[in-house]
């Protein structure tokens, strides 16, 4: 339950403005200094590798998602 009420503390935190988020082509992901890992057994090189964002793995595997998705949503996904 304490992982779950980290993220979600970012979520409201984010929301007020009270903490930061990394743009990368996925979404908005958390700074590692911004998650209250309280009661967690992990250190911050960990928080940050679990927050990552395999930049080239994700664009690899664009084509295989729009070839497994309807024309329309394909497109839509194309247009940006």
């Amino acid at each position: 339950m304490v992982k779950i009420a980290a993220c979600l503390k970012w979520i409201f935190e984010r929301c007020d403005g009270k903490v930061h988020a990394k743009e990368t082509p996925i979404g908005r992901i958390p700074e590692v200094a911004d998650l209250d890992t309280t009661g967690l057994d992990i250190q911050g090189a960990h928080v940050g590798e679990l927050v990552s964002v395999d930049i080239e793995g994700w664009l690899a595997e664009v084509p295989l998602m729009l070839r497994n998705t309807s024309p329309t949503s394909a497109a839509i996904c194309r247009k940006g």
